[in-house]
C-alpha cells in the first residue's frame, strides 16, 4: 500500500487542508485524482481542479504535472497537492455606459434576489467603480420592447434579459445618440478610443499556482459589432478608423484552456418599419463609435449589415424589414468604410415615397469564447514585433460572440389606387410569419389579402451554411428560417459567425510590450 500527504488548495479557504490518503500498490496519479475523498470535496464545494502538484525532493519544491503524467506510478509516502477552482454559476447583463457602446457582463448569480441585487453586483465589478444608475431596463417579450423597471425592489429571474445604463459622472447627456450623428461634421474623424490610462482590475489568481500576479487592467473593453467582418482571438484592430489590421498579437496559437467558452443559446427578432438610418443604426446595436464611421464612410458593411444601405426607389413602395439575430457622412459616401453579409442591410434606402417596406432583424446567439489574458501562458505568447510592425493598431480582440444574422426586407411598390393602410398591415402579417418560422414557435396564418408575390424581397445573412440558396420570395424566406438552426449546427463546429467582438487595448498589455514605444 502507498501512504500519500494530500494538500488541497482553493480560493474559499484561508488554509489548505491536508488529507493522508492510503492507495493500493501500483496506483498511478490518475487513480489518486479517481479517488473517492477527492471526489467527495469537489462534489460538496462545487469544485473543478486547476492543476495538480507533486513534491521533488531533487528540486525541494513542488512541480507542475500534467496529463503526461496520469500513468505516473505512485511511491509510498510522497506528497502531492491539489489546487481546485470554484464553479460559479453567473448570469449575462448587457451594460452600457454613457450612452456609447454595449457590453455584456457576467455576475455571480448565487446572492442575487432582486433586480436591485444584480444592479449591485454589476457596480462591484472595478471597470464600473464610481459610476452611477441611469435606468434599468428588462425585455418584454409579449410586446418585443425593453421596458425600464421602475420597482428596483421587484424578484430577479435569470429567465429574463435585463440592460443597465450607468453614467460615469454627475454630469447628464442631453443629446440623443440620433441627434449626436446628425450633427457628425462630413470631415471629421471617429474620436480616439484608445484608452490612455486604463483602469486596472484585479485578477485573482492562487499565489501558489502564479506567484507574480498577472494584472491585465481590463476595465476600459469595448465591442464592436461584426456586420460580416471576420477576425481571429487575438487580432489586432484599429479603433481610429475601425478596422482590423489582419495581423495576430501573439506570436503562436493561444493554448486551448486559456480560452473560455460559454453557451448563449438565445434569439431575439425587432421589427423596423420606419426606415430611417437612426433605426437601422439602433436595431442592429451598433456602438456610438461605430455608428460614427459607418456614417463618415469608413466602413463597408457586408452581409446583413448591408441593409443600412438600402434605398426605396419609389414614394410609394411599401416595405418592411425583420433583423432576426440568431445567440455576433463623407468617408461613408465615399465607401471607404465595408460592412458585409447582414451589414449590407445597413446601406439600403428608400428611393421612391411610393413605398413601404418593413424589416425583420434576427438575433441568433449560439457561443461567447474570451481569451483568459492574465495567464501567464498567454503573456508569454505577446510578439512586440507584431506590434512594431502594425503602429495604426490600438486594440486586440479578446472575445467573440459567434451565432448568427439574418435581415429580411419586404418591400411593395404601390400604385396611385392602392390602399397604403392594407399593404401596411399585410407587410407587416408577411413579416410576422418569417419571425414566428425563425423563433421556431409554430405557424403565423397569413390572413392579408395580398398576394405575396406582389413583395420583393432583400435577404441578407453573413454566412450561407451548407451551400443552401438565399431566399428570394417570402414563402423561401419562411421555409429558410425554420432550418435556420439546424444549418448552423452545421457551420463553423456550430458556433455559426462572428455577431460581435469584444476589445481590449493594447495599453493594457503595456507593461509586457515595454520595449515598444508605439503604445498610446
Amino acid at each position: 500500500m502507498a501512504k500519500i500527504l494530500l494538500q488541497l488548495h482553493s480560493p474559499i479557504w484561508t488554509e489548505p487542508k491536508k488529507h493522508v490518503i492510503v492507495l493500493p500498490d501500483e496506483s498511478t496519479v490518475a487513480h489518486l485524482l479517481e479517488c473517492q475523498q477527492i471526489k467527495d470535496v469537489m462534489a460538496a464545494n462545487n469544485f473543478t481542479i486547476s492543476s495538480l502538484q507533486r513534491f521533488e525532493k531533487d528540486f525541494d519544491e513542488f512541480v507542475d504535472l500534467s496529463e503526461a503524467n496520469s500513468n505516473d506510478k505512485i511511491a509510498d509516502k510522497q506528497k502531492f497537492q491539489i489546487f481546485f477552482n470554484q464553479e460559479v454559476e453567473k448570469f449575462s447583463v448587457k451594460v452600457t455606459v454613457d450612452g456609447s457602446s454595449e457590453r455584456q457582463v457576467e455576475v455571480p448569480i448565487m446572492n442575487i434576489k432582486s433586480v436591485k441585487d444584480l444592479l449591485e453586483s454589476v457596480l462591484k465589478e472595478s471597470e464600473f467603480n464610481g459610476m452611477s444608475l441611469k435606468t434599468v431596463k428588462m425585455y418584454d417579450h409579449d410586446f418585443e420592447e425593453k421596458i425600464d423597471v421602475d420597482d428596483l425592489a421587484i424578484d430577479f429571474d435569470k429567465k429574463e434579459q435585463y440592460f443597465i445604463y450607468l453614467k460615469s459622472g454627475p454630469q447628464t447627456f442631453e443629446s440623443s445618440t440620433a441627434e449626436k450623428l446628425q450633427n457628425f461634421a462630413v470631415n471629421e474623424m471617429p474620436p480616439n478610443t484608445v484608452t490612455k490610462n486604463p483602469r486596472p482590475a484585479m485578477i485573482n489568481i492562487v499565489d501558489a499556482v502564479v506567484k507574480n500576479r498577472i494584472q491585465i487592467p481590463q476595465g476600459q473593453k469595448i465591442t464592436r459589432q461584426a456586420l460580416g467582418n471576420i477576425a481571429d482571438l487575438g487580432e489586432l484592430y484599429d479603433a481610429h478608423t475601425d478596422t482590423f489590421c489582419s495581423r495576430l498579437l501573439f506570436n503562436n496559437q493561444i493554448p486551448e484552456i486559456c480560452i473560455k467558452s460559454v453557451d448563449t443559446q438565445r434569439t431575439s427578432a425587432e421589427f423596423a418599419f420606419k426606415d430611417s438610418i437612426s433605426e437601422k443604426l439602433e436595431k442592429l446595436n451598433l456602438e456610438a463609435e461605430l455608428q460614427a464611421s459607418f456614417l463618415a464612410g469608413l466602413i463597408k458593411v457586408k452581409g446583413h449589415g448591408k441593409y443600412l444601405s438600402m434605398t426605396k426607389t419609389s414614394t410609394r413602395q411599401s416595405s418592411g424589414s425583420l433583423i432576426c439575430n440568431m445567440s455576433t457622412k463623407a468617408s461613408f459616401l465615399a465607401g471607404l468604410i465595408k460592412v458585409k453579409g447582414h451589414g449590407k442591410y445597413l446601406s439600403t434606402t428608400k428611393t421612391s415615397t411610393r413605398q413601404s417596406s418593413g424589416s425583420l432583424i434576427c438575433n441568433m446567439s449560439t457561443k461567447f469564447q474570451s481569451i483568459n489574458v492574465d495567464t501567464p501562458e498567454v503573456v508569454g505568447l505577446l510578439s512586440p514585433e507584431s506590434v512594431r510592425s502594425t503602429p495604426n493598431a490600438t486594440h486586440v480582440v479578446v472575445g467573440i460572440q459567434w451565432g448568427a444574422v439574418a435581415t429580411a426586407t419586404l418591400t411593395y411598390a404601390s400604385n396611385e389606387l392602392t390602399d397604403k393602410k392594407n399593404i401596411d398591415a399585410a407587410l407587416e402579417v408577411k413579416l410576422k410569419c418569417i419571425k414566428t418560422a425563425a423563433a421556431g414557435s409554430g405557424t403565423y396564418v397569413d390572413d392579408s389579402s395580398v398576394a405575396s408575390r406582389n413583395f420583393s424581397l432583400d435577404f441578407y445573412m453573413d454566412a450561407l451554411p451548407s451551400g443552401d440558396k438565399l431566399p428570394q420570395t417570402v414563402e423561401e424566406s419562411i421555409e429558410f428560417m425554420r432550418k435556420l438552426p439546424d444549418l448552423i449546427k452545421t457551420a463553423n463546429n456550430g458556433r455559426g459567425t462572428p455577431i460581435f467582438y469584444e476589445l481590449l487595448p493594447l495599453s493594457a498589455f503595456q507593461t509586457y510590450l515595454n520595449s515598444v514605444d508605439t503604445l498610446d
